[in-house]
């Protein structure tokens, strides 16, 4: 989305140079004219552009490894909006979290390095052991620190504690969890099959490999290094055109959007590091219910193109 600026400043000193010298500097301008003029929203440090497009979200009938969940239908996306190029890490939330514990967000965990929480991962692994609960509020505490607008309310106050359903404000420039169309159209970055490294073609445990996700993800198959399965830390694989990392495997990724109107559970999305590659597809979605933690599941901010 782009945001629009009056340029009085600029038609002033045009103004000032009509007085001292009878001429307008812009030809066929009168003196008190103004002009909007288109401006792009910078992208955020950290973070890709997405821009707005079509495309088709859900999984042919015929991919190896399809969900009935995963219906196929055209879906259009209005405004551009941006993605963290990588999941938060252990060190991002413990930054933003002890600012956060000082200034009225009380009940945020401590979360855990990647899969182990222990020396064997590092800062650079994703955080675990949050809920999705835990990671609306650490955003909202994000936007705070920096002076943005938090997105995640609870009877029109900001969403600091607790477990309840926030109301969610798009219109906010805030960080926030993408919304599931929004997650599938930045992982599959133009492409339609079922890795944006190529097609699926090994779905389960008892397969070999699967070339195109070892490629693009850590899954049950690749994330044995000599300690057994495990979380590896961001950026390692081969990211997607959007310069986004880690969107198939690693960790699930919480999305803002519930899985069914009529229930409470989230939708979880792209697979984890334990995962066959049939759950890391483009097109998998789970439900997940929103007060739980693991060691699988984790979450990429978001913020739309709104000042």
């Amino acid at each position: 989305m782009k945001t629009t600026h009056v340029l009085n400043i600029l038609f002033g000193l045009m103004n000032l140079c009509y007085v001292q010298t009878g001429e307008h500097p812009v030809a066929g301008l009168e003196a008190d004219s103004t002009m909007e003029i288109e401006v792009e929203m910078p992208t955020p440090q950290g973070f890709s552009r997405i821009t707005a497009g079509t495309f088709l979200m859900g999984s042919p009938e015929d991919e190896p490894g399809r969900r009935t969940n995963e219906t196929q239908h055209e879906v259009t996306l209005k405004r551009d909006f941006f993605l963290q190029r990588t999941t938060v890490t252990w060190a991002q939330w413990t930054k933003v979290r002890n600012w956060a514990i000082e200034n009225g967000y009380t009940d945020l965990p401590n979360g855990s390095k990647g899969s182990l929480g222990d020396a064997r991962n590092n800062d650079q692994n994703p955080v675990t052991t949050v809920s999705w609960y835990d990671a609306v509020k650490w955003l909202n505490a994000w936007s705070e620190r920096e002076g943005l607008d938090v997105v995640y309310r609870v009877d029109g106050n900001v969403y600091r504690t607790g477990e309840r359903a926030p109301e969610i404000d798009l219109t906010a420039n805030g960080y926030r969890l993408p919304k599931e169309a929004e997650w599938e159209y930045a992982a599959r970055a133009g492409t339609k099959t079922a890795f944006y490294t190529g097609e699926i073609t090994h779905p389960d445990f008892d397969d070999p490999r699967d070339p195109a996700l070892d490629e693009a993800g850590w899954y049950a198959d690749n994330s044995d290094t000599g300690q057994g399965q495990q979380i590896h830390p961001v950026g390692q694989k081969q990211p997607n055109a959007w310069g986004l990392y880690d969107m198939h495997g690693n960790v699930w990724e919480f999305c803002s959007d519930k899985y069914d109107q009529h229930q409470t559970f989230r939708v979880i999305r792209g697979g984890s590091w334990y995962n066959n590659a049939g759950y890391c597809r483009a097109a998998i979605r789970i439900r997940y219910k929103p007060d739980i933690r693991t060691n699988g599941n984790g979450f990429r901010p978001a913020r739309s193109s709104v000042e």
